[in-house]
Protein backbone atom coordinates (compact mmCIF):
# COMPACT_ATOMS: atom_id res chain seq x y z
CA UNK A 1 0.00 0.00 0.00
CA UNK A 2 1.35 3.54 -0.80
CA UNK A 3 2.74 5.31 2.30
CA UNK A 4 0.33 8.21 1.76
CA UNK A 5 -3.52 7.92 2.18
CA UNK A 6 -4.16 7.50 -1.50
CA UNK A 7 -5.13 4.54 -2.80
CA UNK A 8 -4.96 2.55 -6.07
CA UNK A 9 -8.17 0.77 -7.30
CA UNK A 10 -8.33 -1.65 -10.07
CA UNK A 11 -12.27 -1.21 -11.11
CA UNK A 12 -14.38 -3.86 -12.87
CA UNK A 13 -17.80 -2.02 -14.14
CA UNK A 14 -19.59 -0.58 -16.85
CA UNK A 15 -18.39 2.93 -17.44
CA UNK A 16 -19.90 2.70 -21.59
CA UNK A 17 -23.43 2.51 -22.68
CA UNK A 18 -25.73 2.98 -19.42
CA UNK A 19 -25.90 6.66 -17.99
CA UNK A 20 -27.67 4.88 -14.95
CA UNK A 21 -24.11 2.47 -14.28
CA UNK A 22 -22.28 6.26 -14.66
CA UNK A 23 -24.48 7.50 -12.20
CA UNK A 24 -24.18 4.39 -9.93
CA UNK A 25 -20.02 4.98 -9.87
CA UNK A 26 -20.60 9.21 -9.58
CA UNK A 27 -22.09 8.67 -6.06
CA UNK A 28 -20.37 5.56 -4.99
CA UNK A 29 -17.13 7.22 -5.20
CA UNK A 30 -18.17 10.49 -4.14
CA UNK A 31 -19.51 9.19 -0.82
CA UNK A 32 -16.54 6.44 -0.43
CA UNK A 33 -14.35 9.27 -0.11
CA UNK A 34 -16.63 10.92 1.79
CA UNK A 35 -17.08 7.91 4.50
CA UNK A 36 -13.15 6.86 4.42
CA UNK A 37 -10.18 8.31 5.20
CA UNK A 38 -8.70 7.71 1.67
CA UNK A 39 -8.17 9.29 -1.90
CA UNK A 40 -8.74 6.59 -4.36
CA UNK A 41 -7.71 6.85 -7.80
CA UNK A 42 -9.15 4.41 -10.16
CA UNK A 43 -7.79 2.22 -13.07
CA UNK A 44 -11.32 1.41 -15.04
CA UNK A 45 -12.06 -2.05 -16.56
CA UNK A 46 -14.85 -2.17 -19.17
CA UNK A 47 -16.74 -4.99 -18.34
CA UNK A 48 -18.26 -5.73 -21.16
CA UNK A 49 -14.55 -6.54 -22.51
CA UNK A 50 -14.77 -9.58 -20.20
CA UNK A 51 -17.87 -11.11 -22.23
CA UNK A 52 -17.58 -14.14 -23.37
CA UNK A 53 -19.43 -12.68 -27.04
CA UNK A 54 -17.09 -9.77 -26.87
CA UNK A 55 -14.60 -10.95 -29.23
CA UNK A 56 -12.75 -7.98 -30.39
CA UNK A 57 -8.83 -7.36 -30.26
CA UNK A 58 -9.39 -5.32 -26.79
CA UNK A 59 -11.17 -8.23 -25.17
CA UNK A 60 -9.61 -9.03 -21.80
CA UNK A 61 -10.24 -12.36 -19.29
CA UNK A 62 -10.28 -12.96 -15.60
CA UNK A 63 -6.93 -14.76 -16.02
CA UNK A 64 -2.89 -14.42 -15.16
CA UNK A 65 -2.91 -10.79 -16.79
CA UNK A 66 -5.78 -9.88 -14.77
CA UNK A 67 -4.15 -11.33 -11.33
CA UNK A 68 -1.26 -9.10 -12.40
CA UNK A 69 -2.90 -6.43 -12.88
CA UNK A 70 -4.56 -6.95 -9.48
CA UNK A 71 -2.00 -7.23 -7.11
CA UNK A 72 -0.80 -4.16 -8.62
CA UNK A 73 -3.25 -2.34 -7.01
CA UNK A 74 -4.22 -1.38 -3.31
CA UNK A 75 -7.84 -2.25 -4.10
CA UNK A 76 -9.68 -4.28 -6.41
CA UNK A 77 -13.56 -3.29 -6.49
CA UNK A 78 -15.77 -5.17 -9.02
CA UNK A 79 -19.13 -3.53 -9.42
CA UNK A 80 -21.70 -1.71 -8.85
CA UNK A 81 -23.64 -3.64 -11.64
CA UNK A 82 -25.79 -6.67 -12.19
CA UNK A 83 -22.96 -9.19 -11.81
CA UNK A 84 -24.57 -11.67 -10.03
CA UNK A 85 -27.09 -12.52 -12.84
CA UNK A 86 -27.08 -16.37 -12.90
CA UNK A 87 -28.15 -17.58 -16.19
CA UNK A 88 -24.37 -17.80 -18.38
CA UNK A 89 -24.18 -20.87 -18.85
CA UNK A 90 -20.86 -21.29 -20.38
CA UNK A 91 -19.26 -19.41 -17.16
CA UNK A 92 -17.35 -20.83 -14.56
CA UNK A 93 -19.43 -19.16 -11.82
CA UNK A 94 -22.68 -19.35 -13.64
CA UNK A 95 -22.49 -15.22 -13.97
CA UNK A 96 -21.05 -12.48 -15.83
CA UNK A 97 -17.63 -12.74 -13.24
CA UNK A 98 -16.24 -16.23 -15.05
CA UNK A 99 -13.53 -16.49 -13.30
CA UNK A 100 -12.00 -19.56 -11.78
CA UNK A 101 -11.56 -19.79 -7.83
CA UNK A 102 -7.83 -20.44 -7.93
CA UNK A 103 -7.51 -16.93 -9.41
CA UNK A 104 -9.53 -15.05 -6.14
CA UNK A 105 -7.38 -17.11 -4.27
CA UNK A 106 -4.30 -15.89 -5.85
CA UNK A 107 -4.99 -12.36 -5.78
CA UNK A 108 -3.24 -10.70 -2.66
CA UNK A 109 -4.92 -7.41 -3.20
CA UNK A 110 -8.55 -6.82 -1.49
CA UNK A 111 -11.54 -7.50 -3.18
CA UNK A 112 -14.50 -5.74 -3.29
CA UNK A 113 -17.98 -7.26 -4.70
CA UNK A 114 -19.48 -4.11 -4.96
CA UNK A 115 -23.53 -3.55 -4.88
CA UNK A 116 -24.19 -6.26 -7.22
CA UNK A 117 -27.19 -7.51 -8.32
CA UNK A 118 -28.11 -10.96 -7.72
CA UNK A 119 -30.77 -11.98 -10.83
CA UNK A 120 -32.59 -15.20 -11.20
CA UNK A 121 -35.18 -13.64 -13.58
CA UNK A 122 -33.55 -14.65 -16.66
CA UNK A 123 -33.47 -18.56 -15.42
CA UNK A 124 -30.79 -20.45 -13.50
CA UNK A 125 -30.10 -22.91 -16.50
CA UNK A 126 -28.30 -26.36 -15.76
CA UNK A 127 -25.70 -26.29 -12.80
CA UNK A 128 -25.37 -22.64 -12.49
CA UNK A 129 -26.88 -23.11 -9.36
CA UNK A 130 -23.90 -24.95 -8.16
CA UNK A 131 -21.28 -23.15 -10.03
CA UNK A 132 -22.55 -20.00 -8.32
CA UNK A 133 -22.08 -21.46 -4.75
CA UNK A 134 -19.14 -22.83 -5.10
CA UNK A 135 -17.77 -19.06 -6.39
CA UNK A 136 -19.46 -17.68 -2.79
CA UNK A 137 -18.17 -20.55 -0.67
CA UNK A 138 -14.59 -19.11 -2.51
CA UNK A 139 -14.99 -15.14 -1.86
CA UNK A 140 -16.77 -15.31 1.23
CA UNK A 141 -13.98 -17.90 3.04
CA UNK A 142 -11.34 -15.18 1.83
CA UNK A 143 -10.38 -12.59 4.60
CA UNK A 144 -9.26 -10.16 1.80
CA UNK A 145 -12.53 -10.28 0.04
CA UNK A 146 -15.67 -8.44 1.20
CA UNK A 147 -19.34 -9.74 -0.78
CA UNK A 148 -22.03 -7.05 -1.27
CA UNK A 149 -25.29 -6.92 -3.19
CA UNK A 150 -27.36 -3.83 -3.76
CA UNK A 151 -30.68 -3.24 -2.67
CA UNK A 152 -33.13 -4.36 -5.22
CA UNK A 153 -33.85 -7.99 -3.18
CA UNK A 154 -30.80 -9.37 -4.19
CA UNK A 155 -30.32 -10.32 -0.93
CA UNK A 156 -33.64 -12.15 -0.71
CA UNK A 157 -32.94 -13.96 -3.46
CA UNK A 158 -29.06 -15.52 -2.19
CA UNK A 159 -31.38 -16.32 0.81
CA UNK A 160 -33.95 -18.27 -0.95
CA UNK A 161 -31.75 -20.08 -3.71
CA UNK A 162 -28.86 -20.43 -1.36
CA UNK A 163 -29.89 -20.53 2.02
CA UNK A 164 -29.61 -18.19 5.17
CA UNK A 165 -26.61 -18.74 5.97
CA UNK A 166 -24.84 -17.59 2.69
CA UNK A 167 -27.51 -14.66 3.24
CA UNK A 168 -26.21 -13.63 6.43
CA UNK A 169 -22.74 -13.56 5.09
CA UNK A 170 -23.12 -11.29 2.04
CA UNK A 171 -23.92 -6.97 2.90
CA UNK A 172 -26.52 -4.96 1.40
CA UNK A 173 -25.51 -1.62 0.31
CA UNK A 174 -27.93 1.05 -1.53
CA UNK A 175 -27.25 1.48 -4.69
CA UNK A 176 -24.61 4.45 -5.97
CA UNK A 177 -27.06 5.72 -7.71
CA UNK A 178 -28.83 7.58 -4.80
CA UNK A 179 -25.81 9.45 -4.13
CA UNK A 180 -25.42 11.15 -7.54
CA UNK A 181 -24.52 14.77 -8.28
CA UNK A 182 -25.46 16.11 -10.88
CA UNK A 183 -24.40 19.93 -12.33
CA UNK A 184 -26.77 22.76 -12.57
CA UNK A 185 -27.68 22.46 -16.07
CA UNK A 186 -29.32 24.83 -18.52
CA UNK A 187 -32.42 21.87 -20.24
CA UNK A 188 -33.78 23.62 -23.16
CA UNK A 189 -35.91 20.01 -23.30
CA UNK A 190 -37.53 21.31 -20.00
CA UNK A 191 -39.10 24.59 -21.44
CA UNK A 192 -42.29 25.04 -19.83
CA UNK A 193 -44.21 26.42 -16.88
CA UNK A 194 -46.87 23.97 -15.67
CA UNK A 195 -45.43 20.34 -14.38
CA UNK A 196 -42.86 18.62 -15.69
CA UNK A 197 -42.97 15.04 -16.31
CA UNK A 198 -40.15 12.62 -16.99
CA UNK A 199 -40.72 9.60 -18.31
CA UNK A 200 -38.21 6.64 -19.15
CA UNK A 201 -39.60 3.69 -21.41
CA UNK A 202 -37.77 0.69 -22.40
CA UNK A 203 -37.79 -1.85 -25.54
CA UNK A 204 -34.62 -4.11 -24.44
CA UNK A 205 -35.37 -7.74 -23.32
CA UNK A 206 -39.33 -7.31 -24.71
CA UNK A 207 -39.62 -11.19 -24.88
CA UNK A 208 -39.07 -10.69 -20.55
CA UNK A 209 -41.00 -7.52 -20.25
CA UNK A 210 -43.85 -8.76 -22.11
CA UNK A 211 -43.89 -12.06 -22.97
CA UNK A 212 -47.86 -11.95 -23.85
CA UNK A 213 -48.43 -15.10 -22.17
CA UNK A 214 -51.91 -14.70 -21.10
CA UNK A 215 -54.65 -12.59 -23.14
CA UNK A 216 -54.88 -10.37 -20.43
CA UNK A 217 -51.58 -9.29 -20.46
CA UNK A 218 -49.89 -6.73 -23.16
CA UNK A 219 -47.42 -7.97 -25.64
CA UNK A 220 -44.74 -5.19 -26.47
CA UNK A 221 -46.93 -3.15 -29.50
CA UNK A 222 -49.87 -3.25 -27.47
CA UNK A 223 -48.02 -2.01 -24.25
CA UNK A 224 -46.70 0.76 -26.60
CA UNK A 225 -50.78 1.76 -27.45
CA UNK A 226 -51.98 1.44 -24.02
CA UNK A 227 -48.97 3.84 -22.84
CA UNK A 228 -49.28 6.73 -25.70
CA UNK A 229 -52.83 6.72 -25.08
CA UNK A 230 -52.20 7.16 -21.02
CA UNK A 231 -49.97 9.91 -21.60
CA UNK A 232 -51.62 12.17 -23.86
CA UNK A 233 -54.74 11.73 -21.25
CA UNK A 234 -51.87 12.74 -18.61
CA UNK A 235 -51.45 15.86 -20.58
CA UNK A 236 -54.95 16.46 -21.15
CA UNK A 237 -55.88 16.40 -17.25
CA UNK A 238 -52.85 18.89 -17.33
CA UNK A 239 -52.97 21.54 -19.79
CA UNK A 240 -49.89 23.45 -18.36
CA UNK A 241 -47.60 19.89 -18.04
CA UNK A 242 -45.33 19.00 -20.62
CA UNK A 243 -43.38 15.73 -20.41
CA UNK A 244 -39.44 14.81 -21.32
CA UNK A 245 -38.27 11.66 -22.62
CA UNK A 246 -35.15 10.22 -20.99
CA UNK A 247 -33.17 7.96 -22.43
CA UNK A 248 -30.60 5.75 -20.67
CA UNK A 249 -29.39 3.40 -23.53
CA UNK A 250 -29.52 3.68 -26.74
CA UNK A 251 -32.72 1.06 -27.62
CA UNK A 252 -34.65 3.41 -25.42
CA UNK A 253 -34.39 5.98 -28.69
CA UNK A 254 -36.23 3.07 -30.26
CA UNK A 255 -38.96 2.54 -27.62
CA UNK A 256 -39.69 6.42 -27.18
CA UNK A 257 -39.95 6.51 -31.40
CA UNK A 258 -42.57 3.89 -30.84
CA UNK A 259 -44.52 5.52 -28.26
CA UNK A 260 -44.73 8.84 -29.83
CA UNK A 261 -45.87 7.63 -33.13
CA UNK A 262 -48.76 6.26 -30.90
CA UNK A 263 -49.73 9.44 -29.60
CA UNK A 264 -51.69 12.22 -30.32
CA UNK A 265 -50.18 14.56 -33.41
CA UNK A 266 -50.63 18.03 -31.44
CA UNK A 267 -49.13 16.77 -28.27
CA UNK A 268 -45.79 14.77 -30.52
CA UNK A 269 -45.83 18.35 -31.39
CA UNK A 270 -45.92 20.77 -28.61
CA UNK A 271 -46.16 18.73 -25.53
CA UNK A 272 -43.39 16.59 -25.46
CA UNK A 273 -39.72 16.50 -25.49
CA UNK A 274 -36.44 14.44 -24.71
CA UNK A 275 -33.61 14.70 -23.51
CA UNK A 276 -30.45 14.09 -25.33
CA UNK A 277 -28.71 10.24 -25.48
CA UNK A 278 -25.53 10.63 -23.74
CA UNK A 279 -23.08 8.31 -22.63
CA UNK A 280 -19.43 7.59 -20.63
CA UNK A 281 -18.64 9.30 -17.52
CA UNK A 282 -20.35 12.81 -16.64
CA UNK A 283 -23.12 12.42 -18.48
CA UNK A 284 -25.23 11.08 -15.67
CA UNK A 285 -24.37 15.06 -14.43
CA UNK A 286 -26.27 16.42 -17.31
CA UNK A 287 -29.35 13.35 -17.28
CA UNK A 288 -30.31 12.93 -13.92
CA UNK A 289 -29.89 16.63 -13.44
CA UNK A 290 -33.18 16.50 -15.76
CA UNK A 291 -35.02 14.18 -13.41
CA UNK A 292 -33.61 16.98 -10.34
CA UNK A 293 -35.95 19.94 -12.19
CA UNK A 294 -39.08 17.46 -13.13
CA UNK A 295 -42.23 17.54 -10.97
CA UNK A 296 -42.78 13.79 -11.18
CA UNK A 297 -40.86 10.72 -12.30
CA UNK A 298 -41.86 7.39 -13.80
CA UNK A 299 -40.01 5.02 -15.98
CA UNK A 300 -39.21 1.19 -16.55
CA UNK A 301 -35.35 1.67 -15.95
CA UNK A 302 -33.86 0.74 -12.56
CA UNK A 303 -31.62 3.97 -12.48
CA UNK A 304 -34.81 5.84 -13.18
CA UNK A 305 -35.92 5.27 -10.25
CA UNK A 306 -33.25 5.08 -8.01
CA UNK A 307 -31.73 8.43 -9.17
CA UNK A 308 -35.36 10.52 -8.67
CA UNK A 309 -35.79 8.92 -5.49
CA UNK A 310 -32.18 10.14 -4.97
CA UNK A 311 -32.49 13.62 -6.12
CA UNK A 312 -36.11 13.68 -4.36
CA UNK A 313 -38.04 13.84 -7.13
CA UNK A 314 -41.32 12.10 -7.16
CA UNK A 315 -41.73 9.05 -9.04
CA UNK A 316 -43.59 5.91 -9.76
CA UNK A 317 -41.72 2.62 -10.97
CA UNK A 318 -43.43 0.97 -13.99
CA UNK A 319 -42.63 -2.34 -13.26
CA UNK A 320 -42.08 -4.49 -16.56
CA UNK A 321 -38.56 -5.77 -14.98
CA UNK A 322 -38.84 -7.14 -11.48
CA UNK A 323 -36.39 -5.51 -10.09
CA UNK A 324 -38.03 -2.15 -10.22
CA UNK A 325 -40.90 -3.65 -8.48
CA UNK A 326 -38.25 -5.81 -5.43
CA UNK A 327 -36.63 -1.79 -5.19
CA UNK A 328 -39.87 0.03 -4.15
CA UNK A 329 -40.23 -3.21 -1.81
CA UNK A 330 -36.82 -2.85 -0.11
CA UNK A 331 -37.83 0.51 0.33
CA UNK A 332 -41.42 0.09 1.58
CA UNK A 333 -42.76 2.09 -1.24
CA UNK A 334 -44.64 -0.66 -3.26
CA UNK A 335 -47.94 1.50 -3.08
CA UNK A 336 -45.87 3.76 -5.41
CA UNK A 337 -45.56 1.09 -8.38
CA UNK A 338 -47.66 0.18 -11.60
CA UNK A 339 -47.50 -3.14 -13.48
CA UNK A 340 -47.60 -2.75 -17.12
CA UNK A 341 -47.85 -6.59 -18.08
CA UNK A 342 -51.46 -5.87 -17.51
CA UNK A 343 -53.89 -4.66 -20.22
CA UNK A 344 -55.51 -1.55 -18.34
CA UNK A 345 -52.88 -0.30 -16.00
CA UNK A 346 -53.79 3.22 -17.59
CA UNK A 347 -56.37 3.97 -14.63
CA UNK A 348 -53.66 2.69 -12.18
CA UNK A 349 -50.99 4.65 -13.70
CA UNK A 350 -53.73 7.96 -14.09
CA UNK A 351 -55.04 7.76 -10.43
CA UNK A 352 -51.36 7.71 -8.54
CA UNK A 353 -49.83 10.76 -11.05
CA UNK A 354 -52.96 12.53 -9.52
CA UNK A 355 -52.13 11.56 -6.19
CA UNK A 356 -48.90 12.36 -6.63
CA UNK A 357 -49.24 16.03 -7.52
CA UNK A 358 -52.14 15.93 -4.55
CA UNK A 359 -49.68 15.21 -2.20
CA UNK A 360 -45.85 15.45 -3.57
CA UNK A 361 -44.69 17.88 -0.31
CA UNK A 362 -45.47 14.46 1.72
CA UNK A 363 -43.44 12.47 -0.79
CA UNK A 364 -40.91 14.69 -0.95
CA UNK A 365 -40.68 14.35 2.98
CA UNK A 366 -40.81 10.53 2.95
CA UNK A 367 -37.73 10.75 0.00
CA UNK A 368 -35.49 12.94 2.33
CA UNK A 369 -36.26 10.31 5.54
CA UNK A 370 -35.49 7.08 3.11
CA UNK A 371 -32.24 9.35 1.47
CA UNK A 372 -31.18 10.05 5.06
CA UNK A 373 -31.17 6.40 5.94
CA UNK A 374 -29.87 5.54 3.14
CA UNK A 375 -26.83 7.60 3.46
CA UNK A 376 -26.30 6.07 7.07
CA UNK A 377 -25.85 2.54 5.47
CA UNK A 378 -24.23 3.53 3.54
CA UNK A 379 -21.28 5.01 5.24
CA UNK A 380 -20.98 1.89 7.25
CA UNK A 381 -20.65 -0.43 4.58
CA UNK A 382 -17.96 1.83 3.38
CA UNK A 383 -16.46 1.74 7.29
CA UNK A 384 -15.77 -1.81 6.12
CA UNK A 385 -13.82 -1.47 3.00
CA UNK A 386 -11.76 1.02 4.79
CA UNK A 387 -11.16 -2.06 7.46
CA UNK A 388 -10.12 -4.68 4.73
CA UNK A 389 -8.27 -2.12 3.30
CA UNK A 390 -6.01 -1.15 6.10
CA UNK A 391 -5.96 -4.45 7.20
CA UNK A 392 -4.60 -6.20 3.96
Amino acid sequence: MNNSNQISVLHVASFTGNVGDNANHNGTRTTLEENTSYKYQYTENEIRKYYQNYNKADELHFDDEFVRQANEHDLVMIGSGNFFELWIEDSKTGTTIDIETDRIEEIKSPIVFYGLGCDPYKGIPGNNAEKFQNFLDCILEQDHCLVSVRNDGSINHIKEHFGQEYASQVHKVPDGGFFTEVDDNYHPELDGSGPLIAVNVAKDMADLRFPNARTEQHSYTSFTSEFADTLDQILSSYPESKIVFIPHIYRDLEAISDVLNNMETMNQRSRVTAAPYLNGEGSERYIFDTYNKCDLAFGMRFHTNVCSIGQITPSLGLVSYPKVGDLYKELDLVERTIDLKQKGFKYELLDKVEQTFDNSPNITTEYKEINENLRISVKDFHKKIETVVTKN
